[in-house]
């Protein structure tokens, strides 16, 4: 790259097809933002809206007429720096990487960092250098939290795209990290419901954890939330009754969530919602004094350290899906520590202020969700699922009628 980032273009001995990508190191990552509590999860991160390098082309003669080899002594060394330099391990790098979309062969020089981002000169494709985690090709980093990151990858072995989550090199170290990441994988595993991300397995390299999960499209809630853009009634409601439904299966094995949010609902490729990161669930009758979370969508009386139990949950869902109709957050402040004591002082406006084309059953609905006193919320998740499917019920009947009445007229 040039100083100013544009592509350099090697422009001796180059042919159209056989010619390989010197892919640019990465710029440092940008810092973290600060936090309510060190361990406070950050939302999903945007692989689409992220900035990677632009590698340049570079002819035959410079790769020196082969591949090089997947033990250079950059990767080594960065593979044995990893612990010191806070960067993630169980990463080897490919023998032959390639462009996962073109097909294009990478050269990977002494600088490259693996899952270093990178866009391809040839097709345009966006997506990191490719890693190898046994026998998962690593595509793309698809999120980060408050405990580790997940990745999209393929499965060698049963050739299928796959989700995989390795806990950050910052808390590896950390027996209790990493016992923590094996708990959320069993404790996830033990709640089969069609809401909730399926684990496919877990395991460990070079000490670090890695749980593999089934690798869902996209969140309907958050990206359109991250816009500003509302969402239409229905799809909120019967995103929220799917929830609902999964949070009640989670407190029949008095599991708590504690991180429900937009960027923890995703969708599958047919469109059903399902429940993600269950790396702050906790027991029912667990401490609650630690207050961990992510801000914006935390009750109250968890802010307060007050208690928890399955209104939590429910509050922190209630908000998603007021954010979601809403098109913008109910709270806004400067800093975290400003907006947890806005949070404790008032209730968000009046959906139906914001949207008058809701029903007023739907505003109702969510209002008595994220209502102050866990008291006033619905005291079961028989109760809010019965709640739910009153309203989409209704509405499915108001839009029957109203199509009749357009028809016979």
């Amino acid at each position: 790259l040039s100083p100013g980032g544009s592509p350099a273009v090697a422009k001796k001995n180059r042919t159209n097809h056989d010619e390989a990508l010197a892919l640019a190191p990465d710029p440092a990552p940008a810092p973290a933002p600060p936090a309510i509590r060190d361990h406070e999860p950050t939302e999903i991160e945007s692989e689409i809206e992220a900035g990677p390098a632009s590698p340049r082309l570079v002819d035959e003669s410079s790769r020196g007429g082969k591949p090089p080899s997947s033990g250079s002594s950059r990767l080594r060394r960065k593979k044995e720096s990893a612990v010191d330099s806070g960067r993630d391990v169980a990463l080897t790098p490919l023998e032959e990487p390639a462009c996962c979309n073109c097909r294009v062969a990478f050269l990977i020089g002494d600088e490259l960092e693996l899952l270093s981002r990178i866009t391809c000169p040839r097709c345009g494709t966006r997506q990191v250098v490719p890693a190898r985690i046994e026998h998962f090709v690593v595509e793309n980093q698809i999120g980060r939290g408050g405990m580790g990151v997940t990745y999209r990858a393929f499965d060698e072995s049963l050739h299928r795209k796959v989700a995989i989550k390795l806990i950050s090199m910052e808390l590896a170290g950390d027996r209790q990290n990493a016992e923590a990441m094996v708990r959320e994988a069993r404790r996830v595993a033990s709640l089969a419901h069609p809401n909730i991300v399926p684990i496919y397995s877990i395991g460990s390299v070079e000490g670090n954890p890695y749980m593999v999960m089934e690798l869902l499209s996209d969140s309907l809630l958050s990206r359109p939330v991250s816009k500003g853009v509302p969402l239409t009634e229905m799809l909120v409601l019967e995103t929220g009754v799917a929830m609902a439904r999964a949070l009640a299966e989670a407190a029949s094995l008095e599991v708590l969530h504690l991180d429900i949010k937009p960027a923890n609902i995703l969708h599958d490729r047919f469109g059903v919602a399902k429940l993600i990161d269950f790396g702050l669930a906790c027991h029912a009758s667990e401490d609650s004094s630690k207050g961990w979370g992510t801000c914006l969508y935390m009750a109250p009386e968890r802010l307060r350290r007050d208690g928890q139990d399955f209104r939590s949950d429910q509050y922190g869902l209630g908000l998603s899906l007021w954010h979601a109709l809403a098109g913008r957050p109910p709270f806004e402040a400067p800093s975290r520590k400003e907006l947890a004591a806005l949070i404790l002082r008032q209730a968000p406006e009046a959906l139906n202020h914001i949207r008058p084309d809701l029903h007023p059953w739907t505003s109702g609905l969510l209002h008595k969700m994220i209502s102050f006193n866990p008291e006033d919320r619905y005291q079961s998740y028989e109760e809010l699922v019965g709640a739910f499917e009153t309203v989409i019920h209704t509405l499915r009947n108001d839009s029957s009628a109203s199509s009749g009445d357009s028809t016979a007229s």
